[in-house]
């Protein structure tokens, strides 16, 4: 988790994938995906759970009919129902497809709609049903103000509007039987994140937005015999289809500033003030665009190439969200004894119950700051913006009682007078002047 001034604080746990804050019951949650991930093609088995402002789990979801969620789609629809998408090996008949015999596992893509909570239910190549014959992979599903959903499906490179009463395909967008005429740039493979960019028609268009990846390719090295690129880098995009002419054209294209190419995941946020937010996936960087496509904040999340184990990210969202630590703040010394290494810069000079307070900028997940002056013992507070005090840690002593008096009495200071160790008092520092530098 990112904040707009820099870095932020970790929230996932192992085996563990957080997306964007929602609401459920009347309060902001955090959905996150909990199970195995397989990397060689790009599935999940397990299921889902929503975490409270403390980040701790307050409901675990998991999907109908003794089956088990992927970890591409979580949709909650109006606070009270949710889409899931379920990557489901089954053995099938594909003599029509293949000569070779030992080809009959292939994945039923599956998405569902439930009402929260959730039934409490749980359970390639196609030689087995490890390496299933995946041919659709949906990896977004959404619903749209007229009841029907929106579906992508990277492996067929095609957009689907699926009609949510009889399961019958309404439309479809790109691939090898689009019902819409590609125009200049269109063109898109192996997407990501197919959403509605408005829930109504206007004279007789539909507005998406996705994330074109262009290149089809496994985080993991694996998953077919070579990469296949149909553009130099991956692009996110917003199309508008005009359905009285059957023509799809497009309105706007997000360029990465590094021309990424993203073999995995992806997705596009396009935000209320007309800025756009887009995560690289496989790559580990974000972006925000202003609405013309000039780039206005770029960074990446450490990564490393893919060979090597990087930081990656499934999806990546801007929002508003307050999380609430179930912890106390930490604050230690150094080990030399010679200053303190705690949270908090800037001084204010005020003592409240015989206590010298220090307001200090966060500066980062961990801030160092050094104490100029005698001290015996500090611990550290957060404090809210309007200055409330959220938590307090535990006490650190800094220097024994002895040589906390010891470096009072050489510069003739009573122990009493606390505010003439303020800043803007008469004293030097002490820890500087009578202990090794720092």
């Amino acid at each position: 988790m990112v904040s707009s001034s820099g870095p932020g604080t970790p929230t996932s746990r192992p085996g563990q994938g957080t997306s964007k804050p929602r609401g459920w019951n009347g309060q902001d949650v955090l959905a996150a995906f909990e199970g195995a991930h397989n990397g060689l093609y790009g599935y999940g088995h397990g299921h889902h759970v929503l975490l409270n402002q403390r980040y701790e789990t307050i409901k675990e979801l998991r999907a109908g009919n003794h089956l088990l969620s992927d970890k591409h789609e979580f949709e909650i629809l109006n606070e009270s129902t949710v889409l899931i998408q379920i990557h489901h090996p089954e053995v099938r008949d594909l003599s029509n497809y293949t000569s070779d015999r030992r080809q009959h596992w292939i994945v039923n893509a599956i998405f569902q709609e439930s009402a929260l909570p959730l039934p409490n239910k749980q359970a390639g190549i196609g030689h087995n049903s490890s390496t299933a014959w995946d041919y659709f992979h949906i990896n977004s599903v959404t619903k749209g103000i007229d009841g029907h959903y929106l579906v992508s499906a990277r492996h067929a490179s095609t957009i689907y509007k699926i009609n949510s009463t009889v399961g019958s395909v309404i439309w479809r967008l790109g691939g090898s039987r689009s019902d819409f005429a590609l125009g200049l740039n269109v063109e898109f493979g192996f997407q990501h994140h197919a959403r509605y960019l408005d829930q109504i028609d206007k004279n007789g268009v539909t507005r998406i937005t996705l994330f074109d990846n262009a290149i089809y390719g496994s985080e993991s090295g694996g998953g077919g015999d070579k990469d296949v690129r149909i553009y130099p880098y991956s692009r996110g995009k917003i199309l508008n289809l005009n359905h009285d002419t059957r023509c799809a054209s497009l309105e706007s294209s997000f360029i990465p500033p590094d021309l990424l190419l993203v073999r995995s995941q992806g997705s596009l946020q396009a935000l209320p003030n007309g800025n756009v937010f887009i995560n690289w996936g496989s790559e580990g960087a974000i972006t925000e665009f202003s609405s013309d496509g000039e780039p206005l904040y770029h960074a990446y999340l450490d990564s490393q190439p893919l060979s090597r184990g990087d930081v990656q990210n499934y999806r990546a969202f801007r929002a508003n969200w307050t999380g609430i630590s179930s912890e106390e703040p930490a604050v230690r010394r150094s080990n030399d004894g010679s200053s303190c290494k705690c949270l908090p810069v800037g001084w204010n000079e005020d003592v409240r119950n015989g206590e010298l307070e220090t307001i200090v900028a966060r500066r980062g997940f961990e801030t160092v700051h050094h104490v100029p002056f005698a001290l015996r013992s500090i611990r550290a507070q957060a404090i809210a913006a309007d200055g409330t005090v959220l938590a307090s840690s535990k006490r650190v002593q800094i220097q024994a009682w002895e040589v906390y008096q010891y470096l009072l009495e050489e510069d003739n200071i009573e122990v009493a007078d606390l505010k003439v160790s303020s800043p803007g008092s008469r004293l030097r520092p002490l820890l500087l002047q009578k202990a090794d530098p720092l």
